[in-house]
């Protein structure tokens, strides 16, 4: 199982990153729309 619990982890550790990453531009996106 320990190799497993590391699998997820990687995977949660990247998915963690994109949704950082989807957060960003979508904030960035809310703040250019609320500019114009």
């Amino acid at each position: 199982p320990q190799k497993e619990i590391k699998k997820i982890y990687r995977f949660l550790d990247s998915d963690e990153l994109d949704l950082e990453k989807m957060i960003a531009s979508v904030d960035q996106n809310l703040y250019r729309k609320r500019r114009r």
